[in-house]
């Protein structure tokens, strides 16, 4: 089996401290399938800061004989999002999008060429835009993985944020550490305590500033239908949420953000997440 991109070599862990958490907003979210295979999203949030309403309309279609994909997203900002992809044509393991952004003021913007190949030994990305490129690789041997990552700018050709990652993978835990351009260092550690109960941690290090941070993640499955989940740091921020399939097809996300440092204070944030699926 292909080992993973080299950004997700410690994605498990990412997905424990991101995914299921959103205190600082209110968000309905209703997707479909119509007939003839396209996928439909439209979403609407309100942030509690600020009270502005952004939304979106995103459709996605596979033309499965060719394999190619098109998918296309809308925005409140005006900006339409769209995406060319096809799958193992040139060789193998291999895919490529063409992604633009449109504005109806402005014309084509941000072009970028999104390419991947996955073959047992390796996983490399590469993905051109007109002004850099950004590379990617990850090699596993037994139960490590190696990344690295580069971008190149197409101007100077001086490379940036070069970062090298390792990765240990065995059962229920996988650890992984990176370092970028030499300067800043950070690790996670994801373990499966059994199959109710996810714990993870992360922490940082840059060397420039001297700045330390950590983290502590936990998600409990409840029963059959809902789990909770919550994250803590060193800055006392805690996130905390609560999601639960209401009946199939509706999925209810209560999530709370709460400044631990200032518990007396106003700074608390409460939102709910409706999820309608066909």
């Amino acid at each position: 089996m292909a080992p993973p991109k080299a950004g997700d070599i410690t994605r498990a862990a990412n997905d424990l401290f991101s995914d299921d958490f959103g205190g600082a907003e209110n968000k309905l979210t209703l997707k479909s399938t119509a007939a003839n295979g396209v996928a439909l999203k439209v979403e609407g949030a309100r942030s509690n800061a600020s009270g502005a309403v952004n939304a979106l309309l995103e459709t996605k279609y596979t033309h499965k004989p060719t394999g190619v994909s098109i998918k296309e997203k809308w925005t409140t900002k005006n900006v339409v999002a769209t995406e060319i992809g096809v799958a193992n044509k040139v060789v193998a393991g291999s895919d490529a999008t063409l992604c633009a952004n449109f504005v109806p003021n402005a014309g084509i913007q941000d072009l970028k060429l999104k390419t991947a190949l996955k073959k047992d030994a390796f996983t490399a990305t590469m993905d051109v835009t007109q002004k850099a490129i950004n590379a990617t690789t990850c090699f596993g041997y037994k139960n490590f993985l190696f990344g690295v990552s580069s971008n190149i700018s197409l101007g100077t050709f001086a490379p940036s944020g070069t970062k090298f990652t390792v990765g240990y993978r065995e059962g229920d835990l996988i650890v992984g550490t990176s370092i970028t351009d030499a300067a800043k260092v950070d690790g996670s550690i994801f373990h499966a305590v059994n199959p109710a109960v996810q714990a993870g941690v992360q922490f940082g290090w840059n060397r420039t500033s001297g700045a330390t941070s950590l983290a502590v993640a936990a998600q409990k499955r409840l029963d059959a239908t809902s789990f909770a989940k919550v994250k803590i740091n060193t800055a006392m921020d805690i996130n905390a949420s609560y999601v639960v399939a209401v009946r199939p097809g509706v999925l209810l996300r209560l999530s709370a953000d709460i400044a631990g440092n200032a518990l007396a204070s106003d700074k608390h944030q409460v939102g709910l997440h409706l999820t309608l699926s066909q």
